[in-house]
């Protein structure tokens, strides 16, 4: 009956509208048969998707689907916060912003076991913004396969993705961070960033920077950076009074500090924050 049940929610579709205009300050939260939100313009809202995933059982879970539309001049922020479970899921998550609204991505994806996540974030109309800020962790023989593509289709957009991964044990991460600017994409400003901290050498991410560019007169660049923590790091840690746990969690959230900032609710960050420290703790 369970699984009768899980694969009916599955494909349910629900409707989240924000009406023309309405601003909205409570933090709206999601679960997993909502799939269609809808801003109208001059709309603003924030949005909280968390643990929408069954976490037991082994079982192939998915595919997840987000579909998200920003009407001219509305504002979204949209926040997620996923647990992998034991089973794998294939999650797809899209954007799509019209003239002059603005998208912004807050995504933490923590664990898994072949979990797939895809974000596509379209920039439809003119001077449309969007960015992506993912934050993803792996231990133990969990695995995770992430990619973020934003597409800029209109003239005068920008936008950033910054990606940060962590993978400790022998955890793996392939992550695939891509731009893609049309023909119609004269004077887009574009940055693409992915940085990763391997807390042990048995740990490994692979990582794929893209960028496909089809007019002139844009903006657009990307870089990748990997850094370990080594004995030398932590001895010198030790040497400070703190333990091997302590120490690693001073690496973990001074990495992650930049992206848990922006994160746009108090509450939402302290729930984040101690989800990351319960990955890294296990």
């Amino acid at each position: 009956m369970r699984k009768t049940t899980m694969k009916m929610r599955q494909f349910k579709k629900s409707l989240v509208l924000i009406p023309k205009g309405q601003v909205r300050k409570e933090v709206l939260k999601l679960s997993k048969w909502q799939s269609r939100i809808v801003l109208e313009p001059g709309s603003k809202a924030t949005i909280f998707e968390r643990d929408i995933f069954p976490s037991s059982g082994g079982e192939k879970r998915g595919p997840f689907d987000v579909d998200v539309t920003i009407g001219e001049r509305a504002e979204l922020h949209y926040v997620v916060l996923v647990n992998g479970g034991e089973g794998t899921s294939k999650i797809r998550r899209r954007s799509t912003v019209e003239e002059g609204g603005v998208m912004h991505w807050h995504i933490v994806t923590l664990g898994g076991h072949g979990d797939r996540h895809e974000l596509v974030s379209m920039l439809a109309g003119k001077n449309a913004t969007s960015s992506i800020d993912w934050i993803f962790f792996v231990c133990g023989d969990e695995k995770q396969c992430v990619s973020a593509c934003m597409v800029f289709a209109a003239p005068g957009g920008r936008g950033e993705i910054t990606m940060k991964g962590i993978a400790q044990d022998h955890g793996y991460i392939q992550c695939d961070g891509r731009i893609e600017i049309s023909e119609r994409g004269s004077g887009v400003e574009t940055f693409l960033t992915q940085k990763f901290l391997l807390l042990d050498p048995t740990a490994k991410i692979d990582a794929v920077p893209a960028l496909k560019i089809k007019t002139d007169n844009v903006k657009a660049s990307h870089s990748a950076t990997v850094s370990r923590v080594t004995p030398d790091d932590l001895f010198y840690m030790k040497s400070r009074g703190l333990d091997e746990s302590s120490a690693r969690k001073m690496f973990v959230e001074g990495f992650l500090s930049d992206l848990t900032e922006k994160l746009p609710d108090e509450l939402i960050r302290v729930k984040i924050l101690g989800a990351i420290r319960e990955a890294y703790e296990r």
